[in-house]
């Protein structure tokens, strides 16, 4: 037998939880979009950069082939890759590590 009251202090903490997530700075994005990572251009790997909206295993390798051949520096210069357009780019800037955001948890 449950005590008095057990299952709405555990929804309590559980929706106190949630609040607590959400309203983390690291996890806002734009578009209502929730990321609690961001990718480091100078270090990224092929699988992390599928973790990028409408980026599959085909555009993450040219990806990965263009910054370790140092066309794309900068998240600006996604674009510079076959198969990422001006969309995908603009979906994607704000999952990039910079400087504003060195100590978003990855």
């Amino acid at each position: 037998m449950k005590p008095a009251g057990s299952d709405a202090i555990a929804f309590g903490l559980m929706v106190l939880g949630a609040l607590i997530i959400v309203d983390s700075p690291y996890t806002k994005a734009p578009e209502g979009e929730f990321h609690p990572w961001r990718i480091d251009l100078k270090t990224a790997t092929e699988a992390e950069l599928t973790l990028l909206p409408h980026v599959g295993p085909v555009i993450a390798e040219r990806l990965h082939d263009a910054i370790e051949t140092g066309v794309v520096l900068t998240p600006d210069d996604l674009a510079k890759v076959h198969g990422i357009g001006p969309m995908t780019q603009a979906r994607s800037r704000h999952l990039f590590k910079d400087a504003e955001h060195d100590d978003a948890p990855r």
